[in-house]
């Protein structure tokens, strides 16, 4: 899947490489199978409001959006082990990335992204 960021009439490509984890075992294995990713890889986990990274090999950033796609708010490099004990209750998705993809695709509160089958 691609995710893409709505910018008015304009869309702009953040990544080509974005994947659904969809099934339970997907859901909660998630990144913690990988011991890298590349930067342009992303997870999207559906119906989903917290995250924890116990485990995980690297550091992540984490989007939060509501059932619209709008970022709700952004965690960048959350680190390894660490539990988010806050979850963020409007969130109806997230989506996992490599540190840094938020930060290089100026991702920020207030965006609209979206996900296609391109």
């Amino acid at each position: 899947m691609r995710l893409i960021r709505r910018k008015g009439n304009k869309q702009e490509i953040l990544t080509e490489h974005l994947d659904e984890a969809c099934h339970f075992l997907d859901r909660l294995i998630g990144l913690l199978k990988y011991k890298d990713i590349d930067t342009e890889k992303a997870l999207l986990f559906q119906g989903c409001n917290s995250v924890h990274t116990i485990g995980m090999r690297f550091s992540i950033d984490v989007i939060f959006l509501d059932g619209s796609g709008k970022v709700l708010k952004v965690y960048p490099s959350m680190r390894p082990g660490r539990i988010m004990f806050l979850p963020v209750f409007s969130a109806r998705s997230v989506i996992e990335a490599k540190e840094g993809f938020a930060d290089r695709h100026r991702i920020k509160k207030g965006d609209v992204l979206c996900w296609d089958e391109a």
